[in-house]
């Protein structure tokens, strides 16, 4: 047996590690609960410290893609050619126990105008940032034609949140999920939790190792109520196709009821986003100085990255102040789309006209190589036209194109199609992987004639792929003129709902010829709206002067416009289109309506004398301010302001300083609407008169700038001025900076809980329920309620799918109460899109 030794060096030892072991043991156990809290705290730190990096990284993510949406951007990032977007609010709203705000001579005599925003947009009224509008968490259905900018008033949206630029510090913390409606799987809209679709159309061209974190970040600030739905395409989808997708955002608005969704969206048509509460707010179209801004951005962008590369080469290249002159034609009514292609097609020099349609054309061969010309994708977008679709899977798209250039081919006539025809290549691959190699930027291996054509234009930018393998054109705009250009000069027939179809009609009617399709829109409409004559008025820009087609649209709106029956606005919808039309005989008309019997035809010409910025009708207008009437002697001083030059200004400035307190206010509020610092200026300078009632005046214009300095002045005025009656006035408006905006669209309540119709109930003796639709109710206020009352129905009234809701609008129509008319159109147009 092996005998045990004691060592005692080696007892020693152990019996002191034990110790220390034992003494660290219970210390630990007395502060056990301090370390687990600290090491929780630290772990629940590193946690947060890395979803808050991973949400970095998706706003990063989202400002990449914003800065790509331009048909420019191969040459610059949005950003270095942005002019800010402004969008058309809603009027002044009532609070939400009915009571009306009290409104300046501006409310009273521009007519709103969403679907016509250029009137509004050239007056400067009621024009304020995206940001601005969404700050009060309505949702928004930003509305406007083709090349508007929507798609680019998202993305601006989108990347002032992600640069911290707003001041709202709900929208400065949002996590933007910003992406095409195309981008949406249908397939995973009807899981329990509605989310999933949204995450996964966030997700692609997002690192894979952090596609996980991603999830949960973006699950989670839809729980916290930090995500903002940024939605472009819905504008773009025919009638059929806006169902599932509207119910789906019902489905996510359910279930995340902080969620705030801000989409792009057709003013033809919404298929019932008005009924869940969204407001149409139109984008501002561009006025004289927004263009100048955006030429001189082009021309010193053009010059410091593109100039160098080009200089190498030898080319000659314009002198940007000749093209800036040449490019700024005054009278042209366009799109920031139209007028980009017109910038580029100048400096790049292949255009051939600065009409629409030529710069498209231009800017369609500029984009593609030269075997490959546009009109190898005429037929594919003549086909989503005739099919009612704005995509196609790619193997429909490839077969289309394959099949029309092998037809081409047999065309001796065609130079370039034998180039398309060489060198076939073919390929292992499954013929479904196309849009995973173009995905993962892999080298494209093509099987055909049809998918070559396919791969170069997504490489150009003309197409674009959404999830689901969905092939579509980038632009709506390029899709209807390549659309119209296989229609030999007809379009059977026109879908007055849907964009495309009526931008194919327009592009159609360039040659100014009759065709039956537009000149059925001119058969008599009762529909008070004249929504189909609008719809040809619209085109009227794109028809050549002099053209039959032309004459026979502005005949029949000028007929329509001296109609005293119909509607005010109605008739402003087809002065505005006669007056952006850029026809130069239009100037005289409205010069000799001037002096019209009418007041309402005198007040209609002076606006468009104003909008068109026409000096010969200066002595004409002037003559006006000593009008009996409100609306037209207010016009007539507003007008002024807009048109410029020395003898209107000199006029206005008349108006201010000796005019009646109408008079000097309109000049007031004119000025501090106005795009020219000059104008902000004017004020500051009015604000030291001697005249009391000058001061008087120039405290209501600057109340509407709303800005730092507009402030600061006023409470100077309100503590410094040495008259009571001007002092008070300061006051006020100051007042009225710490109230929210009065224009901001802010969400009706639900109606079950508007304390304006809980208590109109009572008043009738009944309740309001969840249960029931208050429709009886809204018919009652409608008949018999106060102005309050009367503008709540009308609000509440568009979100109910009711036959007879029409009927009950249209008999306020011709109310005696002008601004009760002008509201029930208003609420017409809505529930005509509804």
């Amino acid at each position: 047996m092996t005998q045990l030794r004691f060592d005692f060096i080696s007892f020693l030892a152990g019996f002191a590690a034990a110790s220390i072991i034992w003494l660290i043991v219970w210390r630990l156990r007395k502060n056990w609960g301090q370390i687990r809290k600290t090491v929780s705290s630290q772990a629940g730190a590193l946690r947060k410290k890395n979803l808050i990096e991973v949400e970095a990284y998706i706003n990063q993510v989202a400002y990449r893609r914003a800065q790509r949406l331009h048909i420019a951007a191969n040459l610059f990032p949005l950003e270095d050619i942005l002019v800010p977007p402004l969008a058309l609010s809603p009027p002044a709203s009532s609070d939400s126990n009915g009571t009306l705000p009290e409104t300046g001579v501006l409310d009273q005599v521009i007519p709103y105008m969403p679907d016509w925003p250029e009137m509004a947009s050239e007056y400067g009224f009621l024009l304020l940032p995206l940001n601005e509008l969404a700050s009060q968490r309505a949702d928004l259905a930003v509305i406007g034609r083709p090349g508007a900018g929507k798609t680019t008033a998202l993305a601006h949206l989108t990347t002032e949140i992600v640069q911290k630029q707003i001041r709202d510090d709900r929208l400065r913390s949002a996590v933007p999920l910003f992406f095409h409606v195309l981008d949406l799987n249908p397939v995973l809209f009807t899981l329990p939790d509605p989310a999933e679709a949204l995450i996964e159309a966030a997700i692609p061209g997002m690192s894979i190792n952090l596609q996980k974190k991603v999830r949960i970040v973006l699950r989670i600030a839809l729980q916290e109520g930090r995500g903002i739905l940024l939605l472009d395409g819905l504008d773009e989808l025919p009638p059929g196709k806006l169902a599932p997708y509207i119910s789906y955002l019902k489905a996510v608005k359910s279930q995340y009821l902080d969620l705030q969704i801000i989409a792009a969206c057709s003013d033809l048509y919404m298929d019932g986003l008005i009924g869940m509460g969204f407001t149409p707010v139109s984008i501002a179209s561009w006025n004289r100085q927004q263009v100048q801004t955006f030429i001189a951005k082009w021309g010193e962008t053009w010059k410091e990255v593109i100039l160098p590369q080009v200089s190498k080469e030898g080319s000659p290249q314009p002198d940007p102040l000749a093209m800036e002159n040449w490019i700024n034609t005054q009278g042209l009514f366009l799109t920031p789309l139209e007028w980009t292609q017109i910038v580029w097609g100048a400096y790049a020099g292949d255009l051939s006209g600065n009409l629409p349609f030529r710069a498209m054309d231009a800017y369609l061969k500029r984009i593609l190589p030269a075997d490959t010309p546009p009109s190898f994708y005429s037929s594919l977008a003549a086909r989503m036209l005739a099919s009612g679709e704005i995509c196609l899977p790619f193997e429909q798209v490839e077969d289309v194109l394959s099949r029309w250039i092998t037809n081409l081919s047999k065309d001796v006539s065609q130079a370039n199609v034998p180039s398309l025809l060489e060198d076939p290549v073919t390929s292992l691959r499954s013929p479904n992987t196309l849009s995973e190699t173009i995905r993962k930027s892999g080298k494209v291996v093509v099987q055909s004639v049809g998918e070559k054509a396919l791969v170069r234009g997504l490489d150009q930018g003309l197409l674009v792929e959404h999830g689901n393998n969905l092939i579509a054109f980038s632009q709506l705009a390029a899709a209807a003129f390549l659309a119209a250009s296989t229609q030999h000069g007809e379009i059977a027939e026109i879908n007055p709902r849907w964009s495309l179809s009526t931008l194919a009609a327009q592009y159609t009617a360039s040659d100014g010829k009759s065709r039956p399709s537009i000149l059925d829109l001119l058969a008599p409409d009762a529909h008070p709206l004249r929504g189909k004559l609008c719809l040809a008025a619209r085109m009227m820009a794109a028809m050549p002067a002099g053209s039959e087609l032309r004459i026979q649209v502005l005949r029949r709106a000028i007929g329509e416009i001296q109609q005293e029956k119909l509607p005010l606005g109605t008739r402003a919808r087809l002065l505005t289109a006669c007056a952006i039309s850029n026809e130069p005989s239009l100037s005289v008309l409205f010069r000799q309506w001037l002096n019209g019997s009418s007041p309402d035809l005198r007040r209609l010409a002076t606006l468009a004398c104003g909008l068109v910025k026409d000096a010969r009708s200066v002595a004409e207008i002037t003559n006006l301010l000593a009008d009996v009437d409100f609306n037209v002697h207010s016009t007539a001083a507003i007008a002024l302001v807009a048109i410029p030059g020395d003898a209107a200004l000199n006029a206005a400035s008349a108006a201010l300083t000796e005019g009646t307190e109408t008079l000097r206010r309109a000049v007031a509020e004119a000025l501090a609407v106005q795009p020219d610092p000059a104008c902000h200026e004017y004020l500051r300078e009015a604000l030291t008169s001697e005249d009391l009632l000058v001061r008087r005046a120039a405290v209501f214009g600057l109340g509407l700038v709303r800005q730092e300095w507009s402030r600061d002045m006023l409470a100077k005025v309100a503590v410094e001025d040495s008259q009571w009656v001007v002092r008070n006035a300061a006051a006020q408006a100051l007042d009225l900076f710490q109230q929210a905006n009065p224009y901001l669209p802010v969400a009706l309540p639900l109606y079950w809980e508007s304390p304006w119709l809980v208590t109109f109930a009572g008043k009738h003796g009944v309740g309001v329920s969840p249960d029931e639709p208050p429709i009886k109710l809204l018919f009652e206020a409608l008949e018999s309620g106060t102005e309050e009352d009367r503008t709540m129905a009308l609000k509440y009234l568009p979100r109910f799918q009711v036959e007879d809701a029409t009927a009950h609008i249209l008999e306020l129509l011709n109310d005696k109460d002008s601004d009760i008319a002008s509201k029930a159109l208003q609420a017409f147009w809505t529930l005509s899109i509804a």
